[in-house]
Parts: structure tokens; C-alpha cells; sequence
């Protein structure tokens, strides 16, 4: 009788052990197919967005982050060079997001100005576009009425050195002649968008480093799922080699939260 109730118990204990390892391995099932769901979708759906400078101000700010829709304009089948057909090519006035020439690991946001073919001239900040002029002031800003001459960068400039050591190049010929105010009148080549930001005197986009294939156009900015003010004096600095500051950071963004988040801007469409 001993013997039996033993032998019970042992199945029992084997069966609860059987039981528990199921239940684990139920779960990582889940979790990878999830992990996996969430990287296809981010892959070729759905992507966020951080903007990082002041370049597409007024309409997406410092802070903003941004869905970008992936599959509109093509998506392209992750580790190959297959590209799924767009619903729709890009068009001018679109915000995209695009790798630009001299930095092809990094994402931009730009809005898209010129259009293969198209014939640009920029006159005193203001934009041409196949002679006639482009009606951008209701999504544009200018921070400064000085007008920088034609051929003439103001500053030291660090993507002259990269367009050098990159190629960027206008028609495979000559090196990209930097410009923000005033230009010669530049044919977009074929396959090719010229990209500008919206903050016009502060902004580093094609102006400064030429155009962009359409093959590193990646999708189109899509709504602003969350704002953060960064331009807040009074939050600690963050020192990464003082792991107080990280603290004192926490802690007033904790505090401080209803404050920081821009909500008027959360889930604004960027046009």
C-alpha cells in the first residue's frame, strides 16, 4: 500500500513538473511570436520616429515623436532587395523619412520639395520650381532676414568634409556646391528628390548635401503619438558617468510630467 502511494506521488510530481515545463514554454512561444510580429511590423508597417532638431519647426517641434508609415510608398522585404509595389509614389509637399547620401545609417525627416525632372531655383529664400514660385509659407518659417550669397556657406560647415568623403555629388561630375538662400537653377535627376526642412534658416537637407535616392526613402510621417518638452531650464542635466544626475532626472520628470508633455500635440497629423 506504501509502495503504491508512493508511486502516486511520484507520477503526480512528475506530471506537475511536465505541467510547469509546458506552461514555460508556452509562454517563450508567445513571447518570440510576438517579438517576432512586433519586429515585422516595425519592418515594413509601422516605424517610431524621434525628431531630434529644431529643423522641421513649425510643423514637427524638438521632441516630437512621430509613426511613420512604412508600406506606402513600397515596402522593402527585410534582408533582401525585393520591394512590395507602392500604394502611391512620393509626392511634392510629403514628410518623409529617407537615409540622406552622406549619412546612410541615419534617419531624416524632411519635407519633399523638388520631384524628379523638376528644374529648382532658390531666390532670396524663397523657392522656384520650374519657373514658377512654390507657395510654402504656410508650413515654413524664417529665423533670420540676413541672405547668404550665392556660393557662399556661412561657418565652418562638417558636411562639405562628409559630401567629400562620401561622393555626394550633383551629376556625377562635381562636387555638391553648398547653398541655403541663393542657387543656380538644379535639375533633379531622374530617381532622384531634393528635401528641405520646414525651419528654412535652420535646417541641413539637400541644399547642403544633395539629392536622395528614391531607393533610401523610407515612409511617410504618418501622426505624433508623443511630444516632450526639451527646452525645459529647469531639468537636471544628465552627466551618464554621475549616476546621481540620472536620478535627479527621473525624479523631476516624474514630478514634473503633466508639465513636460505637450498633449495639445498628441496625435496631430504633420502636413
Amino acid at each position: 500500500m506504501k509502495v503504491r502511494e508512493k508511486e502516486t506521488k511520484k507520477a503526480t510530481e512528475k506530471e506537475k513538473k511536465q505541467d510547469g515545463f509546458q506552461v514555460t514554454l508556452e509562454y517563450i512561444k508567445s513571447f518570440l511570436i510576438a517579438l517576432l510580429l512586433a519586429l515585422l511590423i516595425k519592418a515594413t508597417v509601422i516605424e517610431a520616429y524621434k525628431i531630434p532638431t529644431p529643423s522641421m519647426e513649425k510643423t514637427l517641434l524638438a521632441g516630437d515623436f512621430i509613426l511613420g508609415n512604412k508600406f506606402i510608398y513600397g515596402i522593402k522585404i527585410p534582408f533582401t532587395d525585393i520591394r512590395l509595389p507602392a500604394f502611391r509614389e512620393p509626392q511634392r509637399g510629403d514628410i518623409v523619412i529617407f537615409r540622406p547620401p552622406h549619412s546612410p545609417n541615419e534617419n531624416y525627416v524632411k519635407r519633399l520639395i523638388g520631384m524628379p525632372g523638376d528644374t529648382l531655383k532658390i531666390t532670396r529664400k524663397r523657392v522656384y520650381i520650374n519657373g514658377e514660385l512654390y507657395d510654402d509659407t504656410a508650413f515654413t518659417q524664417n529665423t533670420s532676414d540676413y541672405m547668404i550669397p550665392r556660393d557662399n556657406v556661412v561657418g565652418q560647415d562638417p558636411y562639405i568634409d562628409a559630401q567629400r568623403r562620401y561622393g555626394v555629388t550633383n551629376d556625377g561630375h562635381r562636387t555638391w556646391r553648398p547653398f541655403r538662400d541663393n542657387s543656380y537653377p538644379i535639375v533633379v535627376p531622374e530617381g532622384k528628390y531634393f528635401m528641405m526642412g520646414d525651419n528654412r534658416d535652420n535646417s541641413l537637407d539637400s541644399r547642403m548635401w544633395g539629392f536622395v535616392d528614391r531607393e533610401q526613402i523610407l515612409g511617410q510621417a504618418l501622426i505624433i503619438h508623443w511630444s516632450w518638452d526639451i527646452h525645459d531650464k529647469d531639468a537636471p542635466h544628465v552627466n551618464w558617468k554621475n549616476p546621481i544626475t540620472v536620478v535627479q532626472n527621473v525624479f523631476y520628470n516624474l514630478i514634473h510630467f503633466p508639465e513636460r508633455v505637450l498633449w495639445e500635440r498628441l496625435g496631430r497629423v504633420p502636413q
